[in-house]
């Protein structure tokens, strides 16, 4: 399978039977996202329907020929605690669709099922690892935007308008989502800097009054409130959030 007939990129991170990290990236530009690269699973997911294959072409740009060239499925003999990386692309589809509903006709790529201990130390799990990582960043801001939907019921101005976003039930369990959905940002290993996330966007709620995003955080707290356009108070809803315990996939 040569680049060229790449046309969807699959990636799952897992730790036992939770979901760290879920993404599916489509050069048509649908992008869908669930997690963060680490635990407890959140059960917020997002898609939606960008019209632009930045972000496929940005990972496509990562990906050397010999990656696609030599499929690999390995799996550790002794497993005590499970930790799965499956990094998927395919093509070709016989269906003429290049969406979620493509029948793709081949496929290749990376799926190594580990124990944490793992001594394995192949290059695959180097570009497994970076890439899952490097396809978290660049939808960083979009996914935030996604959560902020969820959490607080105020939709993102740079948010696609087709864009689909399911939550888990109750309330509680959605702030719980993001809850630690902010703790996995703020404690990335690659200091992810969860502030500039809003940077340049308005937000608005049901009635369309527009309110911009305002942001403290520390080494221990992080709160967030928005601030209605044209106030200089922070006024409407807030969240003050404290770090919670938290098992790191990445």
């Amino acid at each position: 399978m040569n680049k060229q007939e790449v046309e969807q990129i699959l990636i799952i991170v897992k730790s036992g039977q939770q979901q760290a990290f879920h993404m599916k990236i489509y050069k048509n530009g649908i992008l869908c996202r669930r997690g963060c690269g680490a635990l407890p699973e959140i059960g917020v997911s997002a898609m939606s329907f960008t019209e632009n294959s930045e972000v496929f072409n940005k990972l496509m740009n990562m990906v050397p020929q010999a990656v696609l060239d030599n499929p690999i499925n390995y799996e550790d003999e002794k497993i005590n605690t499970p930790l799965e990386y499956t990094i998927a692309f395919f093509g070709v589809s016989k269906n003429g669709d290049t969406g979620e509903n493509a029948e793709w006709t081949k496929s290749t790529g990376i799926r190594l099922l580990l124990d944490t201990d793992t001594a394995f130390r192949h290059t695959a799990l180097s570009f497994a690892d970076t890439f899952s990582l490097e396809a978290a960043q660049l939808t960083n801001p979009w996914y935030f935007d996604a959560m902020i939907h969820a959490a607080y019921k105020l939709k993102s101005t740079a948010l696609p308008a087709q864009t689909i976003i399911t939550t888990p039930q109750t309330d509680k369990d959605i702030q719980k989502d993001y809850e630690n959905y902010v703790n996995q940002i703020r404690s990335s290993t690659r200091k992810w800097d969860i502030t500039a996330f809003s940077n340049d966007k308005m937000y608005l709620n049901s009635n369309n009054n527009q309110f911009a995003a305002f942001m403290v955080q520390n080494e221990d707290t992080f709160s967030l409130r928005f601030i209605p356009m044209g106030s200089q108070t922070p006024a409407g809803s807030s969240a003050d959030e404290t770090q919670h315990k938290w098992w790191k996939v990445w």
